[in-house]
């Protein structure tokens, strides 16, 4: 079970990064002269160099660490709750 869901998470995260990298094909072609002449100085001139298959081993471990983020995230939310229900409200409470 948990190989399928490693498996899973692997093909999701290659799924992702060739549908960002096909959507981001376009902003970065030099076909799109008008966008280089406003913003000159943010001209990639390494696009040439950039290859996919670089970008897999992290695409593979993308979705956990996605999930990982939003967890920490709720964990931190739900102790900051607990503490404020703990220790009051510090705006009623004035400064220390």
């Amino acid at each position: 079970m948990f190989y399928y869901i490693m498996a899973a998470q692997a093909i999701l995260g290659i799924v992702g990064c060739e549908w960002s990298m096909n959507y981001l094909q376009q902003k970065m072609d030099d076909k799109n002269e008008k966008i280089h002449q406003l913003f000159a100085p943010y001209r990639r001139m390494d696009i040439k160099n950039f290859s996919r298959w670089k970008f897999y081993p992290g695409a593979m471990i993308l979705p956990i660490r996605f999930f990982l983020v939003i967890a920490t995230v709720y964990v931190c939310t739900f102790t900051c709750h607990i503490a404020r229900k703990i220790y009051g409200d510090p705006k009623e409470k004035g400064p220390l």
